[in-house]
Order: structure tokens, then C-alpha cells, then sequence
């Protein structure tokens, strides 16, 4: 500061600087410190800004664990995925010794295959009977419950005589296990030893747990693949009475391994999701920073920017959970002749000029009911495949039509009921496909273009929203002659519902009436937060309740209430049996669900009944106030 007083130079002032900070228990922990001058009739006086980054630090650790944790179950064989991360949570944790076991239920035995130490203890390798651990343990454990001890010695779990000799003999005073249950019954649990007696922190046992839980695919596929190729062994002298329990080992690795899929598809995004979620960090870094400072210019242009990267980051969640068929759809009534129609534009500029488009809609179209803006996608995404099968110049046709499927019809195609549908295809003048390729399309992450250049997602995405339909894809092709993909929707008869004219019709105003209240029930804090603080800024009455049963009182009290907004996947009671329960005792309560996830909410057949309407998270706040305005007053 001196130097800064008699020259300017600016060593450490109006810079942040992270150094390690020592608090009152003498425990270390890293800070960031700020230093800003302020001048005062000729004087400086320093004003110093300390802040914890304990977190940020904890955040970026685990950032990097998972990242490395994903390439080694990516990339590894089963046997060995298991031993480097033993490893890599040993160094992470800073702890002795880390392996997994499995238990023979009817042996009543542990056998330990996969351990890492760190050196200053003996493996634990073998087979140990169950009762050496103790009973308490052994019975929290089978209850599926995480087993923490500070001090194997002192802990009233670990208290009778055969745990603590157990103790002594393995070298160990502090564990941390995380049990895995199949058919509810332990089957392989996850442990950290450490030599020294050890205060577990609760994100250490709840990022333990997590980082088990990525493990478990590999280990269910060891096991599958284990099952299997025992069963193998003995199958030629046995195939008539093992053939049942062989399909099942099948089976299984066959789930393993989709299991184990999807988590290299997670890793496969990381990237792309870890950039979003700079963006909205670093903005919001930006901003507060320049806000403490007084500094408000081009702050609107970081608060953007972190909107922005939050819009990317829900459109590439919404596509992992199309892929999984679970995503949320809002279903109603469709034109696909005028769909199409609509989007002759888009599809003209997304196939350039060197490809000729020709449309063929019927003007007598049947009806169909979907969501709109994922057939939407269906369509322009398979006319960008055509323009990538046709390197040179070629034709895409499109062509809407009624098709009556009776049974002979339907009997050649797969998987298909005889009955009415609208059809919708696409033909393409292309380098076409062979057999093999036609039968692997719709195979999630199996793509024909090159490195970088598709994720395999496409297809397999579009086929999971049409069966969610009711429909079905039908693929024909030959090399050299093009493709021709055509989509079957089922006729639509009906006339659409309340829910849904009122979803498709544009928002009214946003601004309560006098003394208009709403019952907000919402698990997550942050949310539920931020949806009370925008419903009272809007002039409503506001009830928060944190869970379902909290808001299962309020709904029973004399308390008016015009509307219940509710999270679906809430704990204990859902969000479905608390709109159930508001119904019963205000038969014309309005009410409003909220998901992030919710297959049966997408699925189920008259989820939604008269005066009720959902909206999928992540939801613009202009969007919501609108929803909850029209919501209110539906008549």
C-alpha cells in the first residue's frame, strides 16, 4: 500500500489475489482478497475484500474427478475401469485404502478382488465372512444405508469386540461405505479406509455416493458379463435347463451396457454443457463484481450473455431426454399439411441452393395429435440427412397423404397395427443405403457421416417422439437410388382439449387482481426462490411450501387460493397426488404443474384434466406469468 502511495504501481491494489486464510479453529482454507483504494482530502484509505472460495475450489476438484472418472469408465475394460478409480478416488479422498466387495448371500461371505492403497496399508484381498464387519454395519448396510464412522473404536455402530479386532488386523480406525442393493438385498458395496480417525464432511459422503453411483453400471456390467460367461461354460451339457437363466444374464449385460452407454453419451457432452455453464458463471461473475464496484455499463450485455448460455444448455438437455423417450411433449391436434407448409421457407435456406425441394401436401388431410415443435424437428431433421446423403445437386420431395393400413398392409411392415394414419415422407435422390446400414439407423450414437460431423442422435430421437406417438417409421433404400423415409402418425378424430387451445393461444396480461393468491410448492429452494419472488413482483399472494406434505396442510386449511403451481417430481407426496388431494376439498382449484422430468406426465392419458396445464423446466419467466394469467382465468 505504501508503494502504491508514493508510486501507483499496483502490485496487489485493485487486483483480486487467492492466498490461504487460517480461521479461528486453526483451520486452513483458500480466500480471494480484493484491495481498493479510495482517496480522501489528499489521503488514501484501503478498504479490503475477503472472500471464501472453499467452495469453488471444492467445485473445480470435482469438475476435473468426474471428467477423469468419465474417461475411465469410457474407456477401460470392466476389471480395470474399477482398479484406476479406486485409485483416482484414493488420491482425491487423501485416504489409505479404497476397493469394492461383493457378498455371497449364501455363504454369508465378502470377497474383496479390487483394491488400491496408498501404501502405508495391506490390500484387502479374499473373502471375509460378513460377521468379521459386525452386525450393526453389516445390518445398516443391507438396509441400503452409507456407513460413516469417525473412529471405528469409539463409534457405538462399531462398538463389539469382532469389528474392532477386524479393525486392528486391516490396519483401519475410519470408514466410509456405500452399499449397492439388487432384488432389495446387498449385493457390493463401495468403501474408503483411512488408518487415522477422520470427521467425514457431509460433501464429502454425499460426493462419495455420487461418484459410486457412476460406478455401479460397470459394476452390474462385470457382473452380467461374470454371469454369462460362467453360464457358457456349462451350457453345451446344460442348454435345456439353463436356456432361461442364460437370456436373463443376457439381458441384464444388454441393460449394463445401454446403462453404460448413456454415461459415455453424458461424458460425450460434458464439454459442450461445461462451456454453457462457464458462460452463465463467468456473466454472473462479471456482473456482481462490476455491481459491488459501481461499474453498470455493459452489464446488461453479461446478463445476456448468461441467458443465452442457459437457453443453449436447456435446448441440449431437452435433446438427451428425447433421446431417452422421456421427455416432457405437450400433445394437441395438428395439420401436417399446413405444418409442412409453414416451414417451406426454413427447409429452402437449411437445403441451400443446390438442392431442388418439391412439396406434395393433400389438402383434405386427416388430423393427427403430436407436439408440434418436435414433429417440426422430425421433418427438418430428416431433410437435412437428405441434403448430407446428396453431395452434388439432387431433389427432396416431401409429401403429405391419408394412408388406411388394413391388416395384409401392416402385416408387411414391423411393428405396426392395421388402422388410419397420416403420412408423411421424405424422398431424396441420394447416394442411398444398404441393408445393414438401413437396420442400425435408429440406433442411438450409430451415425454414417464422419468424425465431428453427427452425433448419432438424430434418427434414434425422431423414432423415440413418433412411437411415443403412436406411430412408426418405415426406412427404404437402396445404394445409388436414395432413401425414403416416411413417418406414420395415427388419425387424430377427437377435437382439442381445453388445456390445449389454451396453451396454443397467445398470452394475455401478466398482472394480478386484488387479492389473487397462489400456493407455490416447490422442493428446491432456489427455484421455489425465484418463482415467489416473480408471482409477487407480478402483485399475487404468495403461500411457499418446501414439500408436498407442507402443502397438503395449506390446501386443507380455510386459506383462499386461486391457483396451485406444483412441482411434479416432488419427495413424498408428488406433485400429482397434492393436485389429487386440492381437487378433493376444492373441486375448482386451478392448477399448474412443473417438470423437468416427468414421463408419465408426457405419456399418461388424461394426465391433465379440465383446468389444469403443465410447463416443462427450464421456462422463460415471461412465458410462466403468462401461463399462470391464462391459467386463472380459464373459465
Amino acid at each position: 500500500m505504501h508503494r502504491y502511495q508514493t508510486t501507483g504501481e499496483e502490485r496487489v491494489i485493485n487486483r483480486r489475489i487467492e492466498i490461504d486464510a487460517i480461521d479461528k479453529a486453526g483451520r486452513i482454507f483458500p480466500v480471494e482478497l480484493s484491495i481498493i483504494p479510495m482517496a480522501s482530502n489528499g489521503e488514501y484509505l484501503f478498504v479490503g475484500f475477503v472472500r471464501d472460495i472453499s467452495e469453488r475450489r471444492r467445485g473445480e476438484a470435482r469438475h476435473a474427478f468426474m471428467l477423469e472418472l468419465s474417461d475411465l469408465l469410457r474407456d477401460s475394460e470392466a476389471n480395470g475401469a474399477l482398479q484406476d478409480v479406486c485409485a483416482l478416488m484414493g488420491r482425491y479422498f487423501h485416504v489409505t485404502r479404497v476397493g469394492y466387495g461383493q457378498l455371497d448371500a449364501l455363504e454369508d461371505i465378502f470377497e474383496y478382488s479390487t483394491c488400491w492403497t496408498d501404501g502405508t496399508v495391506p490390500p484387502l484381498i479374499g473373502r471375509y465372512p460378513a460377521s468379521a464387519f459386525g452386525p450393526k454395519i453389516v445390518a445398516k448396510l443391507g438396509r441400503g444405508e452409507t456407513v460413516v464412522i469417525a473412529d471405528l473404536f469409539s463409534d457405538s455402530l462399531s462398538n463389539d469386540e469382532q469389528t474392532q479386532a477386524t479393525a486392528k488386523s486391516v490396519d483401519t480406525c475410519s470408514i466410509l461405505v456405500v452399499p449397492f442393493l439388487r432384488a432389495g438385498r446387498l449385493r457390493t458395496i463401495v468403501y474408503l479406509n483411512d488408518r487415522n480417525p477422520r470427521a467425514w464432511e457431509p460433501h464429502e459422503v454425499e460426493f462419495m455416493e455420487e461418484v459410486a453411483d457412476r460406478t455401479r453400471q460397470v459394476i452390474e456390467r462385470r457382473e452380467a458379463e461374470a454371469a454369462l460367461q460362467a453360464l457358457n461354460i456349462s451350457l453345451e451339457a446344460r442348454v435345456d435347463q439353463r436356456t432361461s437363466e442364460l437370456n436373463a444374464a443376457e439381458d441384464a449385460l444388454r441393460q449394463a451396457q445401454k446403462m453404460e452407454a448413456i454415461g459415455q453419451l453424458t461424458g460425450g457432452i460434458a464439454h459442450d454443457f461445461n462451456n454453457f455453464l462457464q458462460g452463465i458463471s463467468g456473466s454472473l461473475e462479471v456482473v456482481r463484481r462490476r455491481i459491488a464496484e459501481g461499474r453498470f455499463n455493459d452489464v446488461d450485455r453479461f446478463i445476456e450473455g448468461a441467458a443465452e448460455s442457459a437457453r443453449r444448455a436447456a435446448g441440449l438437455t431437452h435433446r438427451l431426454l428425447a433421446f431417452a423417450r422421456r421427455q416432457p411433449i405437450a400433445p394437441r391436434s395438428i395439420d401436417v399439411t399446413t405444418l409442412v407448409a409453414s416451414m417451406e421457407d426454413l427447409l429452402r435456406r437449411s437445403l441451400g441452393e443446390r438442392i431442388m425441394l418439391e412439396l406434395v401436401l393433400s389438402q383434405n388431410l386427416w388430423a393427427t395429435r403430436c407436439d408440434q415443435n418436435q414433429l417440426e424437428s422430425a421433418v427438418l431433421n430428416l431433410a437435412i440427412n437428405a441434403r448430407d446423403a446428396m453431395p452434388g445437386e439432387g431433389k427432396l420431395f416431401i409429401e403429405s397423404k391419408n394412408t388406411d393400413l388394413d391388416a395384409s398392409a401392416a402385416s408387411r411392415l414391423r411393428d405396426v397395427e392395421p388402422g388410419q394414419y397420416v403420412t408423411i415422407t421424405v424422398r431424396d435422390t441420394g447416394v442411398g443405403m444398404d441393408s445393414e446400414t438401413i437396420s442400425r439407423i435408429f440406433e442411438p450414437f450409430f451415425t454414417t457421416k464422419g468424425q465431428g460431423q453427427g452425433t448419432g442422435l438424430g434418427l434414434s430421437m425422431i423414432y423415440g417422439f413418433v412411437r411415443q406417438s403412436g406411430g412408426f417409421v418405415h426406412v427404404d433404400s437402396k445404394i445409388g437410388l436414395g432413401s425414403i423415409f416416411t413417418i406414420y402418425m395415427p388419425r387424430w378424430e377427437g377435437a382439442d382439449t381445453e388445456q390445449e387451445a389454451v396453451a396454443a393461444a397467445p398470452g394475455g396480461g401478466t398482472g394480478a387482481k386484488q387479492g389473487e393468491t397462489i400456493l407455490v410448492v416447490e422442493d428446491d429452494a432456489i427455484v421455489r426462490t425465484l418463482i415467489v419472488e416473480v408471482l409477487t413482483e407480478l402483485g399475487y399472494s404468495i403461500i411457499a411450501a418446501a414439500d408436498g406434505r407442507e402443502g397438503s396442510d395449506i390446501l386443507q386449511s380455510a386459506q383462499r387460493l386461486d391457483l396451485l403451481i406444483t412441482d411434479i417430481g416432488l419427495p413424498g407426496l408428488d406433485g400429482r397426488q397434492i393436485a389429487d388431494m386440492g381437487r378433493a376439498v376444492r373441486p375448482q382449484l386451478k392448477i399448474l404443474f412443473m417438470t423437468a422430468y416427468a414421463e408419465s406426465a408426457a405419456q399418461a392419458s388424461g394426465f391433465l384434466k379440465s383446468g389444469m396445464s403443465l410447463i416443462a423446466k427450464p421456462f422463460e419467466m415471461g412465458t410462466f406469468a403468462n401461463c399462470v394469467r391464462d391459467l386463472i382465468e380459464r373459465i
